[in-house]
């Protein structure tokens, strides 16, 4: 389970319409999160979500702004709430990175 971004860049560039494949990757990932939330041991629980996050994130960092955006619109046409959700609490996330990077820049936070 462990992605490294640059493969994951090589083999979805491949491809010609990358964003769909990022949309399944991501969609994929939140519903296994889903998943996870059932499973009784607690061990176990904590150690495929902390690997299925470090996917998600590495998969959001792999796109671009644009990309990224396009991605969330096209996971928020799904009927799954809960995904719809996630997603959403990601696309914040990263506008909140964006706004904390450029006011460190500014010197104002």
């Amino acid at each position: 389970m462990f992605v490294n971004v640059n493969f994951l860049n090589y083999q979805l560039v491949e491809k010609n319409d990358t964003r769909v494949e990022y949309d399944r990757l991501i969609e994929k990932c939140l519903n296994f999160s889903k998943i996870l939330s059932g499973i009784q041991d607690d061990k176990l629980f904590r150690l495929l979500t902390h690997k299925n996050l470090e996917v998600i994130d590495k998969v959001n960092n792999a796109l671009q702004p644009s990309d990224f955006i396009e991605v969330v619109a096209i996971i928020l046409i799904r009927d799954d709430m809960t995904v719809k959700r996630k997603v959403m609490e990601m696309l914040n996330q990263r506008l909140l990175q964006k706004v904390r990077k450029k006011l460190n820049w500014y010197n104002l936070f």
